[in-house]
């Protein structure tokens, strides 16, 4: 899969990933009728969160959460329905077979609703990817433990003082890399 990059950004904050989240989809993903989002990095770099910022800006108003359990949530706007995929707990892409994944992405929008696909750990749905639908990856990086723009490792082998640290505000520091994909 041939991949472009469009933007690269970096988050420290919630509010800054929400603003990456309405940027990402004002920007690309408004344009299509269907598209297909691609979530991909490790637990905890926040892609169900990403996915329920998106939704706050796109004003839905179901609780968006992990469809880890149920591998698919979907959520209406108005004009617009989420398909939220979680294949984190699928271990080969012949169980994608078993279940209607395959038929949604290949199914078309109706005619007055735009289709968001979204998929959290798509490694196994590669093969099964439509061809008809754009499909765009967000690959976010997790760096824990930024420290006023210190990594961890630069912190310890600082002479700051122990009333110092007291005072410094730890963050997590995310990076989030949009890219646009061909098959």
């Amino acid at each position: 899969m041939k991949q472009n990059l469009l933007w690269e950004e970096t988050s420290y904050s919630v509010s800054e990933t929400k603003q990456i989240a309405i940027d990402s989809y004002e920007q690309y993903l408004k344009k299509e009728k269907e598209v297909l989002l691609l979530l991909i990095g490790q637990l905890g770099a926040a892609k169900t969160s990403f996915v329920r910022l998106l939704g706050e800006h796109l004003d839905i108003k179901d609780n968006i959460n992990s469809p880890s359990f149920n591998l698919l949530n979907n959520y209406q706007g108005d004009g617009i329905s989420i398909f939220h995929y979680d294949l984190y707990r699928l271990q080969k892409s012949s169980d994608l077979e078993n279940l209607d994944f395959i038929e949604r992405w290949s199914s078309i929008a109706p005619q007055n609703t735009k289709y968001l696909h979204i998929i959290e750990w798509p490694e196994l749905a590669y093969d099964f990817l439509p061809n008809h639908i754009p499909i765009f990856i967000l690959k976010i990086e997790l760096i824990p433990e930024a420290i006023l723009g210190l990594e961890k490792s630069q912190l310890e082998a600082s002479q700051l003082e122990t009333s110092q640290l007291e005072t410094i505000q730890v963050s997590e520091k995310r990076i989030f890399k949009l890219y646009a994909s061909q098959m």
